[in-house]
């Protein structure tokens, strides 16, 4: 009798413990299966979970090439899903490199930034302004100098693409014949005011100032030529003459041409001509005006003449132009007696033919030529006199002296004796 419960194989299971084969070691309840052709886990199917087998049912095995067997969705020819991870056609290729030119998606931590096109990856050659970034380096495709500005013929406003020493931000040297800061304005005309430089065939006598230039409103006195006339700065109405405040100037009026040092001075109207400095109603330069303009001088061709001036009498000029006499220096309004007149004493004003005598001082105030001791003209002379003579006892009273004859009991020493009259 045999024991059908005996574990012939030795695997530790008997048939009646469900041993689908007691003859064979490794087939038995939960073994592991093995690629033998044997049902080694007594589930009645033969090799499944082995390369052989197709676990998931989508008609590839391993061995088929299928690279995930536990998904039905997985296996050679499957439509791939890009970028979640998975390799579904299972051609071993990377899921984030839909292109397949060897670089993974940038959006994925790769270095493709275009996964659709295989001419685009890091590698790739850059082809300028077609709007496509072939090398993936993230530079515009209109800026094919690399200067960080696109192309002005692309809509930037880059003049020159193909040096990126030349953009708007660029430091312009001017006189190179290059726009280097693509503004536009004329390489000769440094300070941009529309006029090149007279150095490089303009008319621009300073290019580095933009408010000089032949169109600029001349300021002057300033020592610019703003308008670049060439003409002197100190010399506004071209007479050829400076300004006088300028070192080695002469003109005192420079906005008229008329004034100037070499002009002929047209006396009285008011204007310098000549910039002598004087005043122009002063011709003979004495310091006075003439009177005809409210000056005083009475004679402004004679500088010796003028209000003031020491007056020189009897030479026939009112130097002091008062207009007094002078032969009349004393000013009493008498002629002097040697020079035609009738004033016997031309220094003394209080003596001239109207004045009143002052007897007995020894001087003619009234010019009569009579003696002073002498007061009522009988000849004879009152005691005192230069002469010594005492002739006239009663010099008041021209019937009173010593020529006269007594006339007795009259009250009267006519004939000045001394004696009493009685």
């Amino acid at each position: 009798n045999v024991d059908p419960c005996v574990d012939m194989d030795g695997d530790g299971v008997t048939t009646c413990d469900g041993d689908c084969n007691d003859g064979n070691p490794y087939a038995y309840p939960l073994a592991p299966e093995i690629l033998d052709g044997v049902d080694n886990d007594c589930d009645g199917i033969i090799d499944e979970g082995t390369s052989i087998y197709d676990d998931d049912g989508d008609g590839f095995a391993e061995v088929d090439g299928d690279c995930d067997d536990t998904d039905a969705s997985i296996y050679p020819g499957a439509t791939e899903i890009w970028y979640d991870g998975i390799d579904q056609d299972c051609d071993q290729a990377s899921d984030f490199d839909q292109d397949q030119d060897g670089f993974d998606a940038s959006a994925y931590g790769g270095t493709d930034c275009l996964d659709t096109d295989a001419s685009v990856h890091p590698l790739a050659i850059e082809v300028f302004y077609d709007g496509v970034d072939q090398d993936c380096d993230g530079w515009s495709d209109y800026d094919a100098d690399y200067d960080g500005v696109d192309s002005d013929a692309h809509g930037g406003t880059d003049c020159d693409d193909d040096d990126a020493l030349i953009k708007p931000s660029a430091m312009e040297v001017y006189y190179d014949g290059i726009d280097a800061n693509c503004d536009g304005a004329d390489d000769y005309d440094a300070d941009i005011d529309g006029f090149a430089s007279d150095a490089y065939g303009g008319t621009d006598c300073d290019d580095a100032n933009p408010s000089v230039n032949p169109s600029a409103t001349e300021t002057w006195y300033n020592g610019v030529d703003e308008d670049c006339d060439s003409s002197s700065d100190y010399d506004q109405d071209g007479d050829s003459f400076e300004v006088n405040w300028v070192s080695g100037g002469s003109d005192c009026d420079d906005l008229d041409g008329l004034v100037n040092t070499a002009a002929v001075e047209v006396w009285y109207d008011g204007v310098d001509q000549d910039c002598s400095g004087g005043s122009d109603y002063d011709q003979d330069g004495d310091g006075h005006a003439s009177d005809v303009y409210g000056g005083g001088d009475c004679d402004d061709l004679d500088p010796a003449a003028y209000p003031g001036a020491t007056e020189v009498f009897y030479d026939g000029v009112d130097q002091d132009c008062l207009g007094g006499s002078d032969l009349d220096q004393d000013g009493d309004g008498y002629d002097s007696d040697a020079h035609g007149g009738d004033d016997c004493d031309d220094l003394d004003s209080l003596t001239n033919p109207s004045a009143t005598e002052t007897w007995y001082d020894g001087h003619d105030q009234d010019c009569d030529g009579s003696s002073d001791y002498d007061q009522d003209g009988d000849g004879y002379t009152k005691t005192g006199a230069p002469d010594g003579s005492a002739d006239d006892c009663n010099d008041t009273n021209a019937g009173v002296n010593i020529g006269e004859t007594e006339v007795w009991y009259d009250g009267i020493d006519a004939n000045c004796d001394g004696l009493s009259d009685f």
